[in-house]
């Protein structure tokens, strides 16, 4: 079995090295045609045209980079570098790294919506709907949003929300942020 494999691969390596011997003629046959003028043209007039070819002028000129003291768009700006850099690190304010205990710490400020207040003995808690409609009393000191979001202050018509944001560069930024409740637009038509 093995032999006849061996036989059969010979065989056809001999037959391929073969075939590509086959047809090697001189292609002189073909360039004549093409370097001959055809025959209603004059032979010189041939010759005259084909080497009187149009001169181009090629005009040198200086070319000169002149972004050498712009920024290299392939490196980082400065300062990023200054913030990776071991001798700069700054002591900087960071957030409590803390898990999602309340349900509004999932949901950016942005999808919150301020939908009412319940008054009790001047004590204000805010409702807050989630982007599923979900409606969610908040009061003072609770965590809102994914930014470690906190509500500082509820007033009878809105609420404030201390919010952290990374800068970029490792330290973070704190943001103040109102939640506004939006009054009914009400439209009277006049009877007649």
């Amino acid at each position: 079995m093995m032999k006849t494999n061996l036989w059969r691969i010979a065989v056809i390596s001999t037959l391929l090295l073969v075939g590509c011997r086959a047809h090697q003629a001189s292609l002189e046959h073909l360039r004549e045609p093409i370097q001959s003028p055809p025959p209603d043209v004059d032979g010189e007039a041939w010759k005259v045209k084909s080497l009187n070819l149009p001169k181009t002028h090629i005009e040198e000129s200086l070319v000169v980079y002149l972004a050498y003291s712009s920024r290299d768009p392939f490196s980082l700006p400065p300062i990023a570098l200054l913030a990776e850099s071991p001798l700069s690190l700054k002591a900087c304010w960071q957030p409590k790294a803390t898990t999602i205990q309340h349900e509004l710490q999932r949901y950016p400020l942005e999808q919150l919506h301020l939908k009412g207040m319940i008054s009790r003995d001047a004590q204000h808690t805010a409702l807050l709907q989630t982007p599923n409609g979900k409606v969610i009393a908040v009061a003072e000191g609770q965590p809102v949003g994914v930014n470690y979001g906190r509500v500082m202050r509820v007033s009878a018509t809105q609420i404030e929300i201390n919010e952290s944001l990374p800068d970029g560069l490792g330290c973070w930024k704190r943001r103040e942020v109102k939640l506004v409740l939006q009054q009914p637009s009400l439209d009277i038509e006049k009877s007649k």
